[in-house]
């Protein structure tokens, strides 16, 4: 900006923490003259030649920082401004535009009419565009050309444009293009003046970075209380590795060290986490010395480290202390588990991607994720506008006898339905969540699909009352059906939150016609293949998942998937859940008998070994290869509860005299029982069959 309009705050001038923030600002911030001066020409000429200023460059090359000092500079002349960082925007137009009333403290019903008919200048910047990608054709043909020409748009990231904005003939012509690229030597010896190196050590420190800003802030950090930079460069090639190293080595503590190396791990790093993680009362001086690091920035959701550096610390922790890396992820994960088991809506949805973060190193998982686009679409409750377009897209992949019970479930649960929508609010995709238990049996069963898997859930494990058990039957993008895609990453999202916000879970159901693909990923989060629960619809074969969450609560099925996070050796077989897939499925009846066959023989173990208890899940979950003398003990154990209850210790007695401590034929236990043997019988029947209760209920829910 030119001298007149340059305004120098003084210190005492401040009333605000953002004024001082600010003020620090443009004391340290040097150079990009040449950046300066055009943002000035695009400001004050009354006819800029362009509209639009797009700056890329790779990590650590100062673009946020220049963007920042152009707010400040844009503040000061009272110029509207809004500076929106990408990092806190679902890529969804409604999302953008609530964002962009809410920086210039606009109504968001109004907010395009107010700017499309603005008068005065307005200056709208979006810092690390690339995560924007998904609204990239909808902000250039849909939002920017209804903005007044009286505003100047700043798009900054590590990439340029995309072809579509250069091939665009209008847009081509108002578009200026800026490569930043490292500081300059005299530019770098300001920086490092500023900062109060000494001036003889300049050169050495040019020298090592070249002028990186990230290096030279680094360089800042290492040496800030040495007189002299004893700093050897000589072959690495990863000037930033090689500081970032140096400079955890000089950590005012080890506590110090251990926060940054915490923050490196999440997604996100607040004060509440590292309490929770390091096991501090307090960690506010922390937090604060964290937030001051010139590689660390912060945002709504807390501080997060620049890229380049979160990576080096990661890989380097790991490889260093793989012990305390798989703590601090031990530790973040019982965090995010309580918050995830404790809030509901948006704040759940954050702490679930934070929670999957975790996992993003995972070679099962890394596959079938994409962090940068998992957003790249949007989800919403379909309206009634939607049904026909899903309806179509069910008949195309799947065939005419899909699509009418897809109709017949979305006319009885409209509320199920879920759609994928992109930046141009066409659909994607869609997910049908059946609820069985809301429907009624008869209509269950007029489907192969739904009879099948409830038909398993009562032979298996039937619900009790209140309940719930869900089906995700049909679930597809628009393009590539059910393969991999940043749709298909949303769906999966969304059906880990079905599993959070349902307490009364107890049965989830996947069909999906590719169990070869999916199988690694569903095996992962303890969704497993239940083969009897298959079935054909127009010709087509459907694999089914499924999941018990009384057999494994939600809370443990975290833990599992926590225990599975780090284990980057591990294969297909490994995630294999014998519980499900080993287990015979027996029925009430068939476990009973089961039950008073264990019983009978006791002391004949042999004729034990083929009992189909052995196979069940309850024995599988005490044993992961039970053998008779399991069953035995099982039935010893259970059989002592009886005794703890007055009312059933006379039936105790029963089983005791009869299967336990045989004392003879039953005519001679009634003797000792001094009981009529009718009465006797009695009793030993109520045993037998209080025994047999107990039992299946631990089959159903798990024993406590």
């Amino acid at each position: 900006m030119s001298k007149e309009r340059q305004k120098v705050i003084s210190s005492g001038q401040l009333r605000k923490i953002s004024d001082k923030l600010d003020f620090a600002q443009k004391i340290y911030f040097v150079g990009r003259d040449d950046e300066k001066a055009i943002l000035d020409s695009l400001i004050y000429d009354p006819n800029p030649a362009y509209l639009l200023l797009n700056i890329h460059g790779p990590g650590g090359v100062g673009k946020t920082s220049l963007l920042k000092e152009f707010l400040s500079s844009i503040k000061e002349e009272g110029i509207a401004v809004s500076f929106l960082d990408s990092r806190n925007i679902d890529p969804s137009p409604k999302d953008f535009l609530e964002s962009l009333a809410k920086s210039l403290e606009l109504d968001t019903l109004t907010v395009l009419d107010k700017l499309s008919s603005l008068q005065t200048k307005l200056v709208i910047i979006i810092d690390t565009y690339e995560l924007l990608k998904p609204l990239d054709t909808w902000l250039r043909e849909v939002l920017f050309p209804q903005l007044s020409q009286n505003t100047t748009i700043i798009l900054a990231g590590r990439e340029p444009l995309s072809a579509a904005w250069k091939s665009d003939h209008a847009w081509s012509k108002l578009i200026k293009e800026i490569n930043l690229r490292n500081l300059s030597p005299k530019e770098s010896c300001l920086f490092l003046e500023k900062r109060g190196v000494l001036k003889q050590e300049y050169s050495k420190v040019i020298s090592l970075t070249h002028g990186h800003p990230l290096a030279l802030s680094l360089i800042v950090d290492v040496f800030k209380d040495s007189q002299e930079i004893d700093f050897q460069y000589s072959d690495n090639p990863n000037i930033v590795r090689t500081l970032l190293n140096r400079f955890l080595d000089q950590s005012p503590d080890l506590l110090h060290r251990k926060a940054l190396e915490v923050a490196a791990l999440l997604r996100y790093c607040t004060e509440a986490l590292l309490i929770e993680i390091l096991d501090l009362d307090d960690a506010h001086h922390i937090f604060d010395w964290l937030r001051k690091l010139s590689f660390i920035e912060s945002d709504k959701s807390g501080l997060f480290l620049h890229d380049l550096v979160r990576e080096i610390i990661d890989a380097d922790l790991k490889w260093r202390n793989p012990d305390y890396y798989a703590e601090i992820h031990k530790r973040a994960r019982a965090y995010y588990t309580k918050r995830l088991l404790n809030t509901r809506g948006s704040s759940q949805r954050r702490v679930l991607i934070d929670n999957i973060y975790l996992h993003r190193h995972n070679p099962v998982v890394k596959p079938f994720y994409s962090w940068e686009n998992l957003a790249n679409v949007f989800s919403e409750r379909a309206t009634e506008a939607d049904h026909d377009a899903v309806l179509e897209m069910i008949k195309v992949n799947e065939g005419p006898e899909a699509f009418e019970q897809a109709k017949s479930w979305i006319e009885l649960q409209p509320e199920g339905l879920r759609v994928y929508r992109d930046i141009n609010n066409k659909i994607t995709g869609m997910m049908l969540t059946l609820e069985l238990t809301k429907a009624d049996e008869a209509f269950i069963e007029r489907a192969p699909a739904t009879k099948s898997v409830f038909d398993f859930s009562k032979r298996f494990a039937p619900a009790r009352e209140a309940e719930e058990i869900i089906f995700f039957r049909f679930w597809m993008a628009t393009e590539g059906y059910q393969r991999f895609s940043p749709t298909q990453g949303l769906i999966f999202l969304d059906m880990l939150e079905e599993y959070l916000i349902r307490p009364k879970l107890a049965w989830s159901f996947l069909a999906c016609v590719d169990s070869d693909f999916w199988s690694p990923i569903f095996q992962y989060a303890d969704i497993n293949r239940i083969k009897e629960a298959d079935f054909i619809i127009d010709k087509k074969k459907y694999d089914v998942f499924a999941h018990d969450w009384r057999v494994r609560p939600i809370s443990a099925w975290l833990e599992l998937l926590g225990d599975r996070e780090l284990q980057t050796d591990l294969k297909t077989e490994d995630l294999v859940d014998n519980l499900l897939l080993d287990a015979v499925v027996l029925s009430e009846p068939e476990f009973k008998d089961a039950v008073k066959e264990v019983l009978r023989n006791m002391s004949k173990l042999a004729k034990l070994k083929k009992n189909p208890l052995l196979k069940s899940r309850l024995v599988l979950d005490i044993s992961k290869n039970p053998n008779p003398e399991d069953l035995v003990q099982l039935i010893k154990t259970t059989a002592k509860l009886l005794n703890e209850n007055q009312k059933d210790s006379k039936y105790y007695r029963a089983i005791l005299h009869t299967y336990i401590e045989p004392v003879g034929s039953q005519e001679i236990a009634a003797e000792v029982l001094n009981l009529a043997f009718s009465t006797y019988r009695r009793h030993l029947a109520r045993g037998i069959n209080r025994i047999s209760e107990i039992l299946w209920q631990y089959e159903l829910y798990g024993k406590p």
